[in-house]
């Protein structure tokens, strides 16, 4: 054998010895790499995600038809009583006028008896005014602490239902879908553009896929327990 092909096949020998330590750390970290994503320890478990149309299920809650009607009903009742104290409001106002006319054709002279009961229909008529702003102010206020209490127990049940939908399903996060939401701008008033960004900068989501989507679930399943509870 020629020195050149001893060499050659020492060669050949040497090289794979050379290359053992870096295979052998090469095969240890495919495997930690394998083992590690193989098993999920470095990978984020995916994120199930469920969308609800907020004013479609307040739209569509017998429960909130029903606290509108008895909302409806104390308003009426409230408006017929403003209604009756307008009402003999306006007739004081009425004798006032008849009171001021006696005295215009008496040449502003009126007996004790006429001036003393004009006198009382004016403290009358001053001390209603004074009842029906209070009225008003006090109505408002009660309308709008019913509404107020309305609104918290929808939100209190809509919310307590979801969760129970997110546990059966496994949802980890139901957003609310405002997707389907038309921008609305009123270009008779100043900063149109402005209006439109607002709405804009305030938009949640853009898109929703149908199957993400358990508002009519949610609907059912509320009004369900309502009727149930009645």
């Amino acid at each position: 054998m020629t020195t050149s092909s001893r060499d050659s096949r020492s060669i050949i020998i040497r090289l794979p010895r050379r290359l053992v330590a870096g295979l052998v750390m090469t095969v240890a970290a495919l495997g930690l790499v394998g083992v590690g994503v193989a098993g999920g320890a470095r990978l984020a478990e995916p994120t199930s995600v469920a969308v609800v149309n907020y004013g479609q299920v307040i739209s569509s809650l017998e429960q909130w038809t029903a606290m509108e009607a008895e909302q409806a009903q104390m308003r009426s009742s409230m408006t017929e009583e403003g209604a009756a104290m307008v009402a003999r409001f306006e007739e004081l106002v009425e004798q006032i006028r008849g009171f001021e006319a006696q005295a215009q054709a008496a040449g502003g002279q009126l007996d004790e008896a006429t001036l003393a009961e004009a006198a009382a229909v004016q403290d009358e008529a001053r001390k209603l005014d004074l009842r029906i702003e209070a009225f008003k102010q006090r109505s408002s206020r009660r309308l709008d602490w019913e509404q107020s209490y309305a609104l918290e127990e929808i939100w209190q049940v809509i919310n307590t239902e979801i969760q129970t939908i997110a546990d059966a399903n496994g949802y980890d996060i139901v957003m609310t879908d405002d997707s389907e939401t038309q921008l609305q701008v009123n270009r008779r008033q100043a900063n149109a553009s402005g209006q439109l960004a607002a709405q804009m900068g305030q938009r949640r989501l853009l898109y929703t896929a149908r199957s993400v989507d358990i508002t009519q679930d949610l609907i059912d399943r509320l009004n369900n327990a309502w009727k149930a509870g009645r």
